[in-house]
């Protein structure tokens, strides 16, 4: 996954998420750009990527609103979100994402 945001007062967010055993080969990528642009780094551990694919992305309205509701109203936070026309990928705390899984394949099957 890879998200930035828009400029902001000149500066962008930019996160991506990698495989753990990737973690210190990417620190010192990441430290040696540091060294060209002011930059502040922050890692976050424990993270899983949960994604719904569906065509239905494309031709209905409403499928993220269902995606979003069901979470929300299980108490579940998302980190990060991405998007395709038929994709939705999540980034979220390890230690839910079966839940999520479970939560979203029962709403969105519907």
């Amino acid at each position: 996954m890879i998200c930035q945001t828009a400029p902001y007062k000149d500066k962008i967010n930019l996160s991506f998420t990698i495989d753990e055993g990737d973690l210190a080969r990417t620190l010192t990528a990441v430290g040696s750009l540091k060294e060209k642009v002011e930059a502040a780094t922050e890692v976050n551990t424990g993270n899983s990527k949960v994604t719904v694919f569906s065509e239905r992305l494309k031709t209905e309205s409403g499928v993220a609103a269902k995606l979003f509701d069901a979470l929300s109203q299980n108490g579940l936070q998302i980190r990060l979100i991405t998007t395709s026309d038929v994709e939705i990928s999540l980034l979220v705390d390890s230690l839910h994402a079966d839940r999520i899984a479970k939560v979203l394949s029962g709403r969105l099957n519907t």
